[in-house]
């Protein structure tokens, strides 16, 4: 009896364990994303607020990753690609800027957004997530100019690219099926910019050490685990 009594033992831990790795992989494993939510553009020069300025917009994309869980400790890699209707324009009826008279629109829109990093955060209840995370962000943005400048049509673009660091804190919880929600908060400063025109690029790194670019962003996210 004692003997039965053992292997009896034995036999129940053999078939609790892959429920427990069941439940582990919730929050573990490889995952897909998509988000949406606001998006804010700062910018402004050191020692003067005559350049401030805050471009609110609506951001959107894709992202992947995958995530180890040790205990309550979950470690993972990500990236995302998203898009963003920020921007800001001025326009001009015959001003004169450097003894030449303008009339038109310069406007600078930011495009794609592109995110590889880490993150680390603790398990709550085997089914959410509480972490930060950090990692390199790109900003693409494109400068266009439409109109006359003395009279002689203007119509022109140019593209330019920010390089920065990316940190954040979010929540997440998943739910049966492999589907998860999240929400999270980023913060982006941007430290450099390269700009491209007429197939010549030029790097502007200098000029951050006046002027501030950053982003702020609140996204909320849905995706399925695999």
């Amino acid at each position: 009896m004692k003997k039965l009594a053992v292997i009896t033992a034995l036999s129940a831990s053999l078939f609790a364990t892959p429920a427990f790795a069941q439940e582990a992989s919730v929050v573990s494993g490889p995952r897909i994303e998509v988000l949406a939510g606001w998006d804010r553009v700062s910018t402004g020069a050191d020692e003067t607020s005559d350049f401030d300025t805050n471009e609110d917009g609506f951001a959107f994309g894709v992202g992947a990753g995958y995530d180890f869980v040790a205990g309550s400790v979950l470690i993972g890699l990500e990236a995302e690609i998203a898009e963003s209707t920020t921007g800001i324009s001025y326009s001009a009826v015959n001003e004169v800027i450097e003894g030449s008279v303008v009339s038109g629109t310069i406007a600078l829109d930011a495009a794609e957004d592109i995110y590889v990093g880490g993150r680390v955060g603790t398990v709550l209840g085997e089914t959410t997530v509480l972490y930060v995370k950090g990692g390199y962000s790109m900003a693409a943005a494109e400068l266009s100019i439409d109109g006359t400048i003395d009279g002689e049509r203007v119509e022109d673009a140019i593209s330019a690219d920010f390089d920065g660091l990316r940190v954040g804190a979010g929540v997440e919880t998943a739910f049966t099926g492999g589907l998860f929600v999240k929400a999270e908060y980023r913060y982006s400063p941007y430290s450099g910019v390269s700009m491209e025109y007429d197939d010549v690029s030029v790097d502007l790194d200098e000029a951050f050490d006046y002027i501030d670019v950053d982003r702020h962003q609140v996204v909320v996210g849905v995706g399925y685990r695999f």
